[in-house]
């Protein structure tokens, strides 16, 4: 009737992972609940409820887009020439809530209306930053848990 599994596909090369979760899909419709601890966001994002934990605290629970929605601030997406110098900077930005390296870009946030991407673009290129692109987007399951985490708080 239940099925646990713990960090399943922790180790395990992208291709298995989707059979994998194509067939914990399949368990699921057959009516059997699967109860699953995961590190990986996207993998979290397949689930239909959801828990966030933090060095062993439940932080906040729902379906992935409950927890996406419930994310408070303006989010960026920054680009640029040199993310690690720009990472730097957008850390020193006053309007700065949280400031991750994520991926291939930099997720920026801010409090809700309190700068447009324009503004933002402009003040990284008056810092020597090249190749600026500023695009707000949806936050993921992966930012809701930073913008909770007392590890994420104001990084």
């Amino acid at each position: 009737d239940i099925l646990f599994l713990d960090e399943p596909t922790t180790g395990v090369d992208p291709v298995s992972r989707k059979e994998f979760w194509t067939m914990v899909s399949r368990f699921n419709r057959e009516g059997i609940s699967i109860l699953v601890s995961t590190p990986y966001m996207d993998e979290a994002a397949l689930c239909n409820r959801i828990a966030l934990i933090d060095d062993g605290t439940i932080l906040e629970t729902g379906t992935p887009s409950q927890l996406s929605a419930n994310y408070p601030d303006d989010l960026w997406s920054v680009t640029g020439d040199s993310l690690h110098s720009m990472l730097v900077l957008l850390k020193s930005h006053p309007s700065m809530h949280s400031c991750f390296s994520f991926g291939s870009s930099i997720h920026f946030s801010t409090a809700s209306g309190a700068i447009n991407k324009d503004v933002l673009a402009r003040w990284l290129e008056s810092q020597d930053q090249t190749g600026v692109s500023v695009k707000p987007i949806k936050p993921t399951i992966e930012d809701r848990f930073l913008s909770l985490s007392t590890k994420g708080a104001h990084r």
